[in-house]
C-alpha cells in the first residue's frame, strides 16, 4: 500500500557502529539534513559511541543492540520490533553485516530495503560472498557512492545490475571554507608548509606510503610538517615507523578530532594516499576548505580530482611519485592557490551535501510510489 498524502516517510538506517569515519559520517549527514517529510531512525548493532547528544537534538529514535556477530536471531527480531514500533517505511543499511540483518528484517516485515555500499569491501570469506549475495537479492536497490564501486558490485559482489544506482557522496561546503587559523597558536606547528591527512589509520590508508614520501621532502632539504587526523589499528606502528625514519619531530600525530574544519585550515596541501576508496568525504572536505591535493589514482578519487587542475593524481604505494607531486606544490604557491579555488569551486558544484540528500529522498520516494511498501501498522 502507497503512503499517503501528506504522510512523512520514516526511514530506519541499520549501521554497525558511529565511530568516527567517512560510512558515519554520511549516515550523520542524512540524518542532519533530512527534509521535513522525513523522519530519520537509526539503530547500530553495536554502539551509538559519542554521537548520542546529535540523536537527541535532531529527535532521532535510535537503539544500540550491543549484539553484533554474536546473538544473530536475537538481532534480527529486534530489529523487527523496531520496525512495527515506530512504523518504518524504508529501511536503509550500511556495511554488509547490518545489508545481512536489515534485507532479513525487511523481507519479515515486508519493508523495502535499500543498501549503500560506500567501498570496495570485496575482500572477505567465500562464505560472507553468499551472504552478500543474499542481502543484495533481497534489497530492491543498492546504491554506489562512485563510478569504481559500481564495477566491482557488478563483477565482484555479483549484485544484478538493474538495482544498483549510483549516489556520489557530498559535503556541506559552508562548514569548511572560509576558516581561518594561526597554527602556530592552535597546534604549535611552526613550518613553512603543513601537509594534512585526515582518516582512520588502517591498511587501505597506506599511511607508510605518506611517511615514506614525506621523509623523501625532509632529505630534499624541505621545511614541512606532516600533520595526521586520525586514529586506527596502524597507529602505532606508524609512529614507530616516522621515529625509525628520524621525522618523528617533523609529524603530528593529533588522533581523533571534532575540529576538522580548523585543522584542514591549518594546512597547506592535503595528501590521500589510500589503496582501496570508495568516494573519500576527506578528500570533499580539503577540496571545500580550499586546499590542493594530492591523492592516488584507486576507487573514486579520480571521479572528485581534476588531474592538473583542482589537484594531483599519482600511482597508489609509490612514495617517490607522491613526494615528487607534493613537492611541486610546495615550491608554487601559484599552484596551491589556484588549484585550491578551483578544487572548492568544483565541490561547491558538483559534490554538495544538498545534491546528495536531494538524490537518496528521491530514491526514497521513488521506491515507496511502487506500492512496495506494507501498509502502516498501528503500535
Amino acid at each position: 500500500m502507497q503512503l499517503r498524502k501528506g504522510e512523512k516517510i520514516n526511514v530506519l538506517h541499520v549501521v554497525l557502529g558511529l565511530q568516527t569515519g567517512g560510512l558515519e559520517r554520511v549516515v550523520l549527514d542524512l540524518i542532519t539534513h533530512s527534509s521535513d517529510d522525513i523522519k530519520m531512525h537509526l539503530v547500530c548493532l553495536d554502539e551509538i559511541w559519542d554521537n548520542e547528544d546529535l540523536l537527541i537534538d535532531k529527535c532521532v529514535p535510535w537503539s544500540e543492540l550491543h549484539n553484533y556477530g554474536r546473538h544473530k536471531l536475537r538481532t534480527i527480531y529486534s530489529l523487527v520490533r523496531f520496525i512495527y514500533r515506530y512504523q518504518i517505511n524504508l529501511i536503509h543499511t550500511h556495511n554488509p553485516g547490518p545489508h545481512f540483518y536489515g534485507s532479513i528484517a525487511g523481507r519479515i516485515t515486508g519493508i523495502p530495503v535499500v543498501h549503500t555500499k560506500h567501498g570496495r569491501n570485496y575482500q572477505k570469506p567465500y562464505n560472507r560472498f553468499w551472504l552478500n549475495r543474499i542481502s543484495g537479492f533481497l534489497s530492491n536497490k543498492i546504491i554506489c557512492v562512485s563510478k569504481d564501486v559500481k564495477k566491482v558490485a557488478v563483477n565482484i559482489d555479483k549484485f544484478p545490475a538493474h538495482k544498483l544506482v549510483t549516489i556520489i557522496n557530498g559535503v556541506e561546503v559552508n562548514r569548511f571554507a572560509g576558516v581561518f587559523m594561526d597554527r602556530t597558536k592552535y597546534l604549535g606547528i611552526n613550518a613553512d608548509i603543513v601537509i594534512g591527512n585526515v582518516g582512520r589509520i588502517a591498511w587501505e590508508k597506506d599511511h607508510k606510503t605518506l611517511l615514506e614520501a614525506f621523509s623523501l621532502l625532509k632529505r630534499w632539504g624541505r621545511e614541512c610538517h606532516l600533520l595526521i587526523v586520525g586514529d586506527g589499528p596502524m597507529k602505532d606502528e606508524c609512529v614507530l615507523l616516522a621515529e625509525s625514519m628520524g621525522i618523528q619531530e617533523n609529524v603530528s600525530f593529533v588522533g581523533n578530532r571534532k575540529d576538522v574544519p580548523q585543522l584542514l585550515a591549518c594546512m597547506d596541501i592535503f595528501a590521500l594516499s589510500s589503496v582501496s576508496e570508495g568516494t573519500p568525504l576527506t578528500l570533499l572536505e580539503a577540496m571545500a576548505a580550499e586546499l590542493p591535493v594530492v591523492c592516488t589514482s584507486v576507487g573514486g578519487n579520480a571521479d572528485i580530482v581534476v588531474d592538473g587542475v583542482t589537484g594531483l593524481v599519482v600511482p597508489a604505494r609509490d612514495p617517490y611519485s607522491l613526494a615528487k607531486s607534493l613537492d611541486m606544490l610546495i615550491l608554487d604557491k601559484t599552484m596551491r592557490v589556484t588549484m585550491g579555488g578551483k578544487g572548492s569551486e568544483r565541490v561547491r558544484k558538483e559534490f554538495s551535501i544538498k545534491k546528495t540528500v536531494n538524490e537518496y529522498e528521491a530514491l526514497y520516494k521513488e521506491i515507496l510510489s511502487q506500492g512496495s511498501i506494507v501498509q502502516k501498522r498501528s503500535k
